[in-house]
């Protein structure tokens, strides 16, 4: 696995865009990548880094970063491009957000698998562009209802988190153990992924969602 990767080579590679450095062994992180003019998407993914490289700050091009799988324990913003778009920190022990808001222009926001609370997770709302938040098994109790009062957020996920498990808990208490297909109709496609549709549907006088594989 590389050990080392050069300042001096990375400053020759000025037309660089793409830079996966994961899994790698750096005795180092290079300071050189964020100078690099045209790079536009870095992965550190698996690099046992104890914090975001505060070199990626002055990188004036980055649009993507993922740092998945480290030993992060708060993510600062202060260490990251102004301009980031998408953010990919999944996988470390996550519990602190220091100067997020800072990133006005992320999107995309994957936060799963970390060790975020309901209080530490709060100050993601600052993020004005933020249309998708992951942020399943964390240890939310509950949702930050600043959050909730998003005007872009449109897309989130929870599930695995205290609040989350106990709601569904409730939720299938409460449902039939069996619902008979026969009762149900089907209504417009709401949309479609990898490997199932969800319909609009009616059931028993109810609006509900019909999700099929």
């Amino acid at each position: 696995a590389l050990r080392q990767v050069s300042d001096a080579a990375l400053a020759a590679c000025s037309d660089l865009k793409r830079l996966d450095l994961g899994g790698c062994r750096l005795d180092r992180f290079p300071e050189a990548v964020g100078a690099l003019p045209q790079l536009e998407v870095l992965f550190a993914s698996g690099l046992a880094l104890e914090g975001v490289p505060p070199a990626l700050a002055s990188s004036q091009s980055l649009r993507m970063v993922g740092v998945k799988d480290n030993s992060i324990v708060a993510l600062d913003g202060s260490c990251l491009p102004a301009g980031l778009v998408w953010l990919i920190a999944a996988g470390n022990p996550i519990r602190e957000l220091p100067s997020i808001s800072r990133l006005q222009h992320v999107r995309k926001l994957m936060l799963s698998h970390c060790q975020l609370t309901c209080r530490a997770l709060a100050p993601i709302a600052g993020i004005a562009g933020l249309e998708m938040l992951r942020v399943a098994a964390n240890r939310l109790e509950s949702f930050p209802d600043e959050l909730l009062q998003h005007k872009r957020l449109a897309w989130v996920a929870v599930g695995g988190n205290p609040f989350a498990e106990a709601a569904m808990e409730q939720r299938l208490a409460a449902a039939p153990k069996v619902v008979e297909f026969a009762e149900v109709a089907l209504g417009e496609r709401l949309g479609s992924g990898a490997g199932a549709t969800v319909y609009k549907a009616q059931w028993r006088g109810q609006r509900v969602a019909v999700k099929i594989w």
